[in-house]
């Protein structure tokens, strides 16, 4: 009995593979193109806005006041030219002296001197602590906020930074030149502290 002759499978699984041949290879070719496009754009940025650095940046909002954990902080990678200047290579255990706003990187400029801590580490360079009775407390100041001192009428300090609150004084950070004013103020119990309204974010200019 004659039997038909049986489809050769080899031959045919060959003649497919070659069939898609053409669209393997044109598919590798584009990768390779995409590669090189890929590498490309990222030295061009790399060209336009620097090295990317691995840059410290605050998890959430940090108070005046509060020293730096760990877990305040995550890490980002940057640009360098969009880094502001003066970041802390390593802020943990810093205390904060101006509000760190969610997301912003950690400066100098925001954080006391390494090693400063507690309320010593509020009062700016050249500044002198005071202590100021207060009665009644002032129930919503906190620690960073700024006051203006006012005795018999007129200012004697201007935005003095509050670095500690007690139960019947606060005390705060005032210029050199503005201690005997304020300390006949405190004397005759004449000092009323006024609150000032925060600072805009992302001011470094202000005391």
């Amino acid at each position: 009995m004659h039997h038909p002759p049986r489809p050769r499978s080899g031959l045919r699984l060959r003649l497919r593979a070659r069939r898609h041949w053409p669209v393997t290879a044109l598919a590798a070719a584009a990768l390779a193109v995409l590669a090189a496009v890929t590498v490309s754009n990222a030295e061009q940025t790399a060209d336009r806005y620097g090295p990317r650095q691995r840059v410290p940046v605050a998890r959430h909002d940090l108070r005046p006041g509060e020293q730096i954990q760990p877990g305040d902080l995550e890490w980002r990678e940057l640009p360098s030219l969009a880094l502001p200047n003066g970041v802390v290579p390593e802020p943990s255990g810093r205390t904060v002296t101006q509000p760190i706003l969610t997301g912003e990187a950690v400066v100098e400029a925001r954080v006391a001197p390494d090693g400063r801590q507690g309320p010593h580490a509020l009062v700016p360079p050249g500044g002198r602590a005071i202590a100021v009775p207060v009665d009644p407390p002032l129930a919503t100041l906190r620690v960073g906020d700024r006051v203006d001192l006012l005795a018999l009428g007129r200012w004697v300090a201007r935005e003095a930074v509050v670095v500690d609150i007690g139960d019947q004084a606060i005390v705060v950070a005032v210029g050199e030149q503005e201690v005997p004013a304020v300390a006949r103020g405190v004397l005759d119990g004449s000092v009323i502290p006024v609150i000032v309204s925060p600072p805009v974010p992302g001011d470094l200019t202000s005391r």
